[in-house]
């Protein structure tokens, strides 16, 4: 069985992906992807960057403590937000930020 993250196939994931590969290619003589989409990890974590940055802002703008983690992170919990990769909602879990993700199936080989 093999079991992967699902690749968005959005239109605006298609629009970052050429962003970062335009941007790689600017700033680093040797990069090529050729036509491939960027890896998915990238869109991930771009949107984690993304989330942590409205959490950060609302804090500051609340008059939080940028070095307080715990009231930054809460402010990351139970929010949907559109990310390039996909859409998805942070949900807290004992203390721990989780994403929902779908892994689809991709293949089932017999044994």
């Amino acid at each position: 069985m093999t079991v992967t993250l699902r690749k968005p196939t959005s239109t605006e994931y298609r629009s970052f992906s050429k962003k970062v590969k335009e941007r790689a290619k600017s700033m680093y003589e040797n990069m090529t992807y050729g036509e491939q989409e960027v890896n998915s990890f990238v869109g991930a974590f771009h949107d984690a960057v993304i989330l942590y940055a409205y959490a950060l802002n609302e804090t500051i703008t609340a008059g939080g403590n940028v070095s307080d983690g715990l009231s930054i992170t809460r402010r990351m919990w139970n929010r949907t937000i559109e990310g390039t990769s996909l859409s998805y909602v942070t949900r807290r879990l004992k203390t721990v930020l989780c994403r929902d993700v779908l892994y689809p199936v991709t293949s089932i080989e017999s044994i």
